[in-house]
């Protein structure tokens, strides 16, 4: 079999910083230890970007480079001045550089391209995935990823994609290299003193000024050891900024970044990709945006009491700034509060559900026999598939072992057992009520928030599709407060509907 192939189209520079690429680069990554073949192709990125990306084992393809000053020729997206030539140029120039091996999915991660490069470049692809933060502009793709913390959810989106996308929203789905996946505790978690090793990274696209401002707030504050990421180039500057209160260990490369994050107190940060590490490794922080795309992201991060901070740091004069700084060295119950609910808020898989809802082929299904009645018994009867079933009280073996018998030779019910790599970890009932089927699904203990659920289900409804031709519908009964069911049947394409949530069959 050959290995799924998958080409990302993003950019890094100096106006669109690195986020973008990083968090592919985190995707591709893990596609790759999955054995996918992954290929960036690029315009106006600095050669080290390209080298970067070739360092990590994928092929780097460029773009012709687009005039110093473009005209705003992209005029229906807002950042369109960010891609230096028309969107079907880019296109065009997209697929010729992939030549006649196609990928099986594209990955977009670029607020200058709208559903007018999507649909050009899907109807030349298998899939499309298009990562977002904004919500701007129309978008055509199979699958939608926007990781960031926001009120509506999914809802935002649903007038801009077309009707069969799938949706992927929240830091659940945060794209994080592996060594940001399952922290322990932070130190600060349990801390009752004032910080005082201070992190701060604002992103690779941030003006050394801002870096500057940040350090001499702090002047006048307690003795401080502050680590700051920033260009080498900017080092002797910055050392110059600090006052004598702080001892500066600036740094370049931010390599081993988590282990980085929980040897100090706090971080001071922007509201890029680095606010949800910061949250998987349970690090306090102090957001100051300073871009517009960080606003709504660090808005909502600040109403939840996530962070201290302000969405704006230009607005910020000097006062304010140290003022910020100090409410976020001492109030110790608010940092360990920030700690505790940030891991709680993002466990750092995300980018391996990601994947795995990509690749799909992972998880296979097959009908249930007698002989799994022991298993599917004691998945049934554990507390965690127990906590969010309709009944919740434990069943004895003879009683289980008889509705098992019952519901294999049920000619309107399907039993299936999910496997990955030729492990059980999951089994879905469908139980036929003429053109219409109800599901029911519950994963193997150690596999419940792993983000195998929407898969499952999704690859279940297309097995019964096919053994129950006529079937029209699927539907969910789900319990209110069961989250986490909820976000799989929504990733799997199942809409709410009164109490109930539902799966049309696709009949094109």
């Amino acid at each position: 079999m050959r290995p799924m192939k998958v080409a990302f189209r993003v950019d890094a520079n100096d106006t669109i910083g690195t986020g973008h690429l990083m968090r592919c680069l985190a995707l591709a990554d893990e596609l790759a230890r999955r054995g996918a073949a992954c290929r960036f192709v690029s315009r106006n990125t600095p050669h080290d970007m390209l080298a970067r990306i070739e360092s990590a084992g994928h092929l780097a393809m460029r773009l012709p480079d687009s005039p110093k000053n473009p005209l705003p020729i992209c005029p229906h997206t807002k950042h369109g001045h960010w891609l230096g030539v028309g969107a079907e140029q880019d296109a065009e120039e997209f697929l010729g550089l992939l030549g006649a091996e196609r990928p099986d999915w594209t990955v977009v991660d670029h607020y200058a391209l709208d559903a007018a490069w999507h649909t050009r470049v899907r109807s030349d692809v298998s899939k499309l995935l298009v990562i977002d933060d904004l919500a701007d502009r129309a978008i055509d793709a199979d699958l939608l990823l926007d990781q960031n913390l926001q009120p509506e959810g999914p809802h935002k989106y649903r007038p801009l994609v077309t009707g069969d996308c799938q949706l992927l929203t929240g830091p659940r789905h945060a794209l994080l290299r592996p060594e940001f996946a399952d922290a322990p505790r932070h130190p600060a978690a349990s801390s009752d003193s004032p910080a005082s090793r201070i992190l701060v990274s604002l992103g690779g696209a941030a003006p050394v000024e801002l870096n500057e401002r940040i350090l001499q707030a702090m002047r006048g504050l307690p003795a401080l050891q502050v680590t700051l990421i920033a260009n080498a180039a900017d080092h002797a500057r910055l050392r110059a900024a600090a006052p004598d209160n702080v001892t500066l260990s600036p740094r370049s490369v931010a390599g081993g970044m988590s282990e980085l994050m929980r040897s100090h107190d706090m971080a001071i940060g922007a509201g890029g990709i680095m606010t949800w590490e910061r949250l998987s490794q349970g690090i306090p922080s102090l957001l100051l945006g300073i871009a517009d795309n960080q606003v709504a992201v660090i808005e909502t991060m600040l109403q939840r009491g996530l962070a201290h901070g302000h969405p704006n740091l230009n607005a910020v004069d000097q006062d304010q700034l140290r003022s910020l700084l100090h409410v976020s060295l001492f109030n110790t119950s608010l940092r360990k509060w920030q700690s505790a609910e940030g891991q709680r808020l993002v466990d750092g898989r995300g980018t391996a559900r990601v994947a795995r809802m990509m690749m799909g082929t992972d998880i296979q299904l097959r009908p249930a026999a007698v002989g799994d009645a022991q298993m599917i018994y004691a998945w049934r009867n554990s507390p965690a598939v127990r906590a969010v079933s309709h009944a919740q009280a434990p069943i004895d073996y003879e009683t289980h072992l008889a509705w098992v018998q019952a519901t294999i030779a049920n000619p309107d019910r399907c039993l299936l057992v999910a496997e990955d790599a030729g492990q059980a970890i999951g089994v879905v009932r469908f139980d036929r009520r003429e053109r219409e089927a109800l599901i029911s699904i519950y994963l193997a203990p150690d596999q419940i928030g792993r983000g195998r659920g929407g898969s499952v289900i999704r690859q279940s409804c297309v097995v019964i599709a096919e053994r129950w031709p006529t079937l029209t519908s699927v539907h969910a009964e789900i319990q209110e407060n069961n989250l986490q069911s909820i976000h799989s049947f929504a990733a799997a394409g199942f809409k709410p509907y009164s109490r109930t949530m539902t799966w049309h069959r696709n009949h094109d």
